[in-house]
């Protein structure tokens, strides 16, 4: 009987034989995820398929980001296959370009596909047996919850995946899922760090390896943990560290044509953001979103327009800033409510009323376990701000803090959002309001009840949506 000759260290053993159905790697530079990943699906070919009486075709999934992401381990798993004699060559399509579709076929009635994660909407609606998820730091949340759903359709016929990725950064969903990993969970999922000394071949001398003293001196140890050591390091600069992907980031999160769409917005010409809010329940989900920089008023407008929930809206909020006028033009307030008619209120808030509300919604409602927030992957201009995802404007990063402070930048949807919630629902704080008078933005003074209308007035009483 034929077999391979492969040496493993004590961490890769420890990753391999670890029983886990779900296994999720944070691997260091060089930690051979690939190799590990690929040897994971040789073996699982090989057991399922002895499992099952060699009688029933099973489906395997190489997941990237795109075809090349995937084709590391494809290759691996070709070439021990093969020495295995195990390829079924006339039915396997390996091409000999990265970037296009594998189909590697075996003997045992186990088939391997790769799978591109470019766009999520097209990862097929096969129901594999088993995925190896490669190089997952570069998925959208979206393709992992598509491979997550279709494991779990087959997870009393004992599913299982293994995904790897490397902490380019410590925040979004992966680092956050690799944390969810480190102790019991509902999702089954269990973590580990793959640290880049376990790789012999590449430094012999593991942990004490003269290289790997090199990389450390050359670098801070939180760099070098999450680089080398598989071991993310969280911020701690973030305005909102609550904030989770994982739990405040929902596909499932979408416009309902059924309820009413309001629009929060915070304009400006470096972003302007027009936030979609509908309130569901005792909920507030985020279910659109339009972030851009540097557009215009007509620019804008068709933006917003063209958006699903722009015959939903009922009212809106905006930024204070946005009844400025700038060299002689007149204000985005006026033009709002020129172009569009709707009833939008404006007023100034202090800060910490806007960290207080938006910290009410990230918290977790104790009678459903979920939080009162939660957004839709659309409103990535959100996600960033909050310390999740990556911008769809050049240069806007995670709001932080500075000195103590918030740093007056990186703010622009959480700011949008907040005055929002507060002009809608108050402060938790009573009386913040009290002292607050309502001022013509439009006529100063004119009593004009069409342009009254617009602006905000104290509302009194028990507000029964009003965070516990």
């Amino acid at each position: 009987m034929r077999e391979l000759k492969l040496e493993l260290s004590p961490e890769q053993s420890d990753v391999l034989f670890q029983g886990s159905r779900l296994k999720i790697i944070g691997g260091g530079e060089g930690a051979g995820k690939s190799f590990l990943g690929a040897l994971t699906g040789v073996i699982r070919a090989i057991s399922d398929a002895h499992e099952n009486n060699y009688d029933e075709n099973l489906l395997y999934w190489v997941v990237g980001a795109d075809f090349e992401d995937a084709r590391k381990e494809l290759e691996y798993i070709h070439e021990w296959l093969d020495d295995l004699g195990l390829v079924n060559n006339a039915k396997t399509s390996v091409s000999t370009h990265r970037d296009q579709k594998c189909i590697l076929t075996t003997t045992i009635g186990v088939v391997f596909e790769t799978v591109s994660g470019y766009d999520p909407k097209k990862i097929g609606r096969e129901q594999p047996q088993g995925i190896i998820g490669c190089e997952i730091s570069r998925w959208t949340k979206e393709v992992w919850d598509r491979c997550y759903g279709r494991l779990a359709r087959r997870y009393h016929r004992g599913s299982w995946g293994f995904f790897s990725g490397s902490f380019e950064t410590s925040e979004g969903w992966f680092p956050e899922m690799w944390e969810t990993g480190q102790s019991g969970n509902e999702l089954d999922v269990t973590s580990f760090s793959l640290p880049a000394w376990a790789n012999l071949s590449i430094y012999p001398g593991g942990e004490n390896d003269a290289a790997i003293n090199q990389l450390r001196a050359q670098t801070t140890e939180p760099r070098f943990l999450a680089r080398y050591g598989g071991q993310p390091h969280p911020p701690i600069d973030s305005v909102f560290p609550e904030f989770k992907h994982v739990v405040h980031v929902d596909s499932a999160v979408e416009f309902d044509p059924n309820e009413s769409t309001y629009i929060f917005i915070d304009p400006g010409d470096l972003v302007y953001a027009c936030e979609f809010i509908q309130f569901i329940g005792d909920e507030v989900w985020v279910v659109d979103e339009l972030y851009v920089s540097h557009w215009t008023h007509e620019q804008v407008m068709q933006g917003v327009q063209n958006k699903p929930a722009w015959n939903n809206i009922k009212d809106g909020v905006m930024d204070i800033a946005g009844t400025q006028h700038h060299m002689g033009l007149g204000s985005a307030f006026e033009a709002w409510h020129r172009d569009t008619g709707i009833q939008m209120f404006v007023n100034k808030w202090p800060v910490d009323a806007e960290l207080e509300r938006l910290r009410s919604v990230l918290s977790l409602n104790p009678s459903t376990g979920r939080p009162r927030l939660r957004i839709s992957p659309k409103a990535q201009g959100l996600i960033t701000e909050m310390g999740g995802g990556v911008a769809p404007v050049a240069g806007i990063n995670r709001w932080k803090i500075r000195n103590g402070k918030p740093e007056p930048r990186n703010d622009h949807a959480c700011k949008a959002l907040s005055y929002g919630l507060l002009e809608k629902f108050g402060t938790t704080r009573i009386d913040d309001r009290t002292s607050m008078e309502s001022t013509s933005y439009l006529r100063p003074n004119s009593g004009d009840s069409v342009y009254d209308s617009v602006l905000w007035h104290n509302r009194k009483g028990v507000n029964p949506w009003q965070p516990s």
